[in-house]
């Protein structure tokens, strides 16, 4: 049981981190000077994983009464999954700087890194049932 509890609360802090390192993918861009733009819809798009993060954080705290929860979880996850597949299969723009080729590679491995565990934690979320004795 503390480890179902424990998966629920890594994933809501993934949902905070990923949700973090995708805004400063999409607002950190040193070559465009129109950044608010893109921190405004960046924040828009992506306040659901914030709904997410907190939905796991409530599952991993009170795991019956928010048993509903995990299909809604399952749901969230599957489609904050088809966006970055769109991305990745479409080719998304990377902007690199080439005086600073660190940069690019974090925006490059960003999106797969992303993508790798969302998988995996999608997968394990398919797996889980809940019982009646948590």
């Amino acid at each position: 049981m503390v480890r179902q509890r424990l998966f629920f609360l890594v994933c809501a802090g993934w949902e905070v981190v990923r949700f973090a390192a995708l805004f400063a993918l999409l607002t950190i861009r040193p070559e465009i000077s129109a950044a608010a733009a893109y921190s405004a819809i960046a924040l828009w798009f992506g306040s659901a994983q914030l709904v997410l993060a907190g939905a796991f954080a409530m599952l991993a705290l009170y795991p019956w009464p928010h048993a509903n929860y995990l299909p809604l979880l399952r749901l969230g996850k599957f489609l904050s999954l088809a966006p970055a597949v769109l991305a990745l299969l479409s080719g998304f723009p990377i902007a690199g700087d080439v005086g600073r080729p660190i940069v690019t590679l974090v925006r490059v491995a960003t999106p797969f890194a992303i993508l790798g565990v969302d998988s995996i934690l999608f997968l394990f979320l398919l797996s889980y049932r809940v019982t009646s004795e948590e």
